[in-house]
């Protein structure tokens, strides 16, 4: 069954337990719903209605939790009382809520945000659940109950499904990103498969980078592993980088 509410220039701030409610976001057309069957079939049918511009969200619990993901359009964080545009130029960033103010922007939790037009997605945004969002007035449906692992495999889809469906580099970027914050086992895995197999270079070699970020068991394998037999030189340099972002043992 699904809640409708028009809240139009105005902040919703549904808090409560940790992944309760859709984030801080205004000007935007609310709709709340249950997740009935898969995600994917969710996603599809949603695209598929989706005329008009309109975003599909939820929230999974966030890998490094002390870090926040929300946006700036300069040298400094955007201020509490600006929101980040959904349909505008966007930066993301990444940073410790242990320093000072950024502790109110929140960050246990990430924000999935798909973005469809004409039947088809072609936009993914992701942010800690405490940063302000502006919607331009835009359809957000917003999703409860939605499994990290069914999540995961989302993001992982669109990424490989990206090679043949021509998906914009920005949305791959961001699916990687997403994939890496992940707090589940199966997005590690995803990624170490993406770093092993995927046809572009450019990708590959991204992905070795968010290993090193997520900290997934076996990446200092997969990291070897690419150094010495990956046939593209720019993922073997790439592979030297990522192994020097690893923690120290």
């Amino acid at each position: 069954m699904r809640a409708a509410v028009c809240l139009l220039g105005s902040w919703i701030a549904l808090a409560g337990s940790a992944l309760a409610g859709p984030p801080l976001v205004e000007d935007v057309q609310l709709e709340t719903e249950r997740l009935v069957g898969g995600l994917e079939m969710s996603i599809e049918a949603w695209s598929r209605s989706s005329a008009e511009p309109s975003w599909l969200g939820w929230h999974v619990p966030k890998l490094h939790g002390d870090q926040v993901l929300c946006c700036s359009d300069g040298a400094d964080w955007r201020r509490d009382d600006r929101a980040c545009r959904l349909e505008g130029s966007h930066r993301h960033f990444v940073f410790s809520s242990r320093l000072g103010t950024e502790r109110r922007l929140g960050g246990e939790n990430l924000v999935i945000l798909l973005r469809a037009s004409g039947g088809s997605i072609d936009d993914l945004q992701v942010y800690s659940d405490g940063c302000r969002l502006d919607a331009s007035g835009r359809r957000l449906v917003w999703l409860e109950g939605v499994d990290p692992v069914a999540s995961a495999d989302q993001m992982s889809d669109l990424i490989s499904g990206s090679a043949t469906l021509e998906q914009s580099k920005d949305l791959v970027d961001e699916a990687l990103m997403a994939l890496a914050l992940h707090q589940t086992p199966v997005a590690g895995q995803r990624l170490i498969s993406i770093a092993r197999t995927d046809p572009r270079a450019e990708i590959r070699g991204e992905s070795l980078f968010w290993l090193a970020h997520s900290g997934t068991p076996g990446s200092t394998e997969v990291m070897i592993g690419a150094l010495e037999s990956d046939p593209d030189p720019e993922v073997r340099e790439q592979a030297i980088f990522a192994l020097g972002q690893l923690p120290d043992q």
